[in-house]
Parts: structure tokens; sequence; C-alpha cells
């Protein structure tokens, strides 16, 4: 009898296929409302109707996180099991999820396919605004910069090839903005003198749209258009040219964007019209003067 019940105990745990990981976002504060269940990796939230619109969770297996922005990025916040009634600061600004690995709130690996050495990449760091004070030439992924010996110090750059991506906290969690090629004599809106990690992104979980695919890939352009500055407040999706954001209800309200895929040329007037500037692949978290509030159409070139 015992040989018995030791066989359909073995039996049973041969059936049985392991636990799937498994969190479910609601719409509404205290596990209210609409809702979705996740059980993999989800860059985009929007392809289920649910971007920026989740204030409670419950993470039922496996450690997750939680980012403001597709494809994980902008601030990021990992749960453990259990139940979390109100996302405070994060409430409806939830776009992208993901399960994480390691013991650590927080950490992602290194090598996460879609990270890491991007091949033809390279970024140098000042010290100072301006291009001051030359610190280092970057080609690879740097986790940290403390043991490099300039922590917090990057007050400006250069990206001569690739996208970057730089995080305020060391194995790049924190707040991350993404740099395409350009010089940035300044960093914008508290960044200056904060990056700890940086690496290139390419194809994969990095900076790319839908089924991966690199930022330039002109089969995968889009921008993402934000009502206020630092991609605050309400925001839109365009994948093709717009002759009138009055179409969209984004007429003159546009402060900030981010640049997803291709190069796209924004107008402050319909039709092409006004004041016109192009914008590569990368973030861009305050419009020029002539743009900002005033941006009326939009083309990807």
């Amino acid at each position: 009898m015992k040989s018995f019940i030791a066989l359909l105990v073995l039996a049973a745990s041969v059936a049985l296929p392991a636990q799937a990981n498994r969190a479910v976002l609601y719409e509404r504060g205290n596990f209210r409302g609409f809702n979705v269940t996740l059980e993999r990796d989800t860059p985009n939230l929007a392809y289920l109707g649910f971007e920026n619109r989740s204030s409670s969770v419950m993470v039922l297996r496996g450690t997750w996180e939680f980012c403001t922005e597709p494809y994980f990025r902008g601030r990021c916040i990992t749960y453990r099991e259990g139940e979390y009634p109100s996302l405070g600061g994060n409430s409806n600004r939830i776009s992208s999820a993901r399960v994480v690995g390691g013991d650590s709130i927080g950490d992602r690996p290194v090598n996460q396919p879609g990270w890491g050495n991007a091949g033809d990449a390279e970024v140098e760091l000042f010290d100072g605004q301006g291009f001051q004070g030359p610190i280092r030439t970057l080609r690879d992924t740097v986790p940290n910069f403390d043991p490099l010996g300039f922590n917090d110090r990057v007050a400006s750059l250069i990206v001569r090839r690739g996208t970057w991506e730089f995080c305020t906290d060391a194995n790049f969690r924190g707040i991350c903005r993404t740099y395409g090629p350009g010089r940035y004599g300044q960093l914008f809106y508290g960044q200056e003198d904060r990056y700890s990690s940086a690496r290139p992104v390419r194809s994969g979980w990095g900076a790319t749209g839908p089924g991966g695919g690199n930022w330039n890939n002109p089969d995968r352009v889009r921008i993402r258009i934000f009502e206020h500055v630092n991609y605050g407040g309400r925001s839109i999706w365009l994948t093709s040219g717009i002759d009138n954001l009055q179409y969209q209800g984004f007429n003159d309200l546009a402060s900030s964007v981010i640049v997803e895929g291709g190069t796209w040329t924004l107008c402050s007037d319909a039709n092409r019209g006004g004041r016109c500037r192009e914008f590569r692949p990368g973030q861009y978290p305050a419009l020029p003067f002539d743009l900002q509030d005033k941006l009326s159409s939009a083309y990807p070139k």
C-alpha cells in the first residue's frame, strides 16, 4: 500500500506543470473595476487596452517589474508576491510589465536578450555642461559607474553611434532616459549629475517596437506625444502622418515626445505649415519653444 501511494504521489508531481508567473492589474484601487491577467513579459500594455489604467495589483506568482513607459522604460518599481491596493504615484501610469529574476528587488540580468553590447555603439561623457571636462567614451554596457569613478558626474554627452539608455541607479534602475545619435550639451529635468549606469539598446526588449527590431526600422515608425513636459498628462501614439492633430483632439497641446522609430517631422501648423523640426529616435522631455503647445501636424520620414 505504501508503495502504491508513493507511486500516486510521483505520478501527480510529474503530471502537474510548474505554476506560471501571474499578476493581475486592476483599473481601480482596492482591486476593483476592469482587470487583466499577465503571465509573461508584456512590453506594451496598450495592446491589451490597459496602458495608463492600472491603480492596484495582485502579484500571485513571481516577482514583477512595472514601468511607466513601454518596453520597460521610465520609472520602474518591482513588486513581490502580495496584494497592493494602491500603486501610489504610479497609479494610471503603468505601460509595461515583466517578470524579473534574482532575489534582489529590481534585479535584471545585464545579459538579458535585447540588452548589452549593441555592436557599433559609442557615447562620449562629459563632467560639465556644453561638453566640458571629458570623462570617458563608452562602447559597451556599464551597469555601475561607481567602480569607474564617475558615478553621478555626467552633465552632457555626445552619442556618436547607436542608441543609449542612461539610468539614475546602478543596474539600469531608477529613472531611465534614452538618447539617439546627437549632441546633448545639457541634461534637462534633474538628470544632470545623476546617472549611474548606461547601456546601448538593440532589438529585443530594448528600444524597439512590438516584435523586436531596430528603432530606425522604417516598418515600425512610432511616436508618442505627451500633453505636458517630462512625459506628463494625456498622450497619444502615431504610426503614420497626420495633417491636423485637431482630429485627435491634440492640436496645440503637445509639450514632450518619445520617438520610438523612424525620423519624424513635427510642425506648428496643419498640413506641414509653420515652423517644422525633425526628431530622430530618442526621448525629448520638452519640445523647443517654437513647437511647445503649438504642434499641429506630424509626419514620419
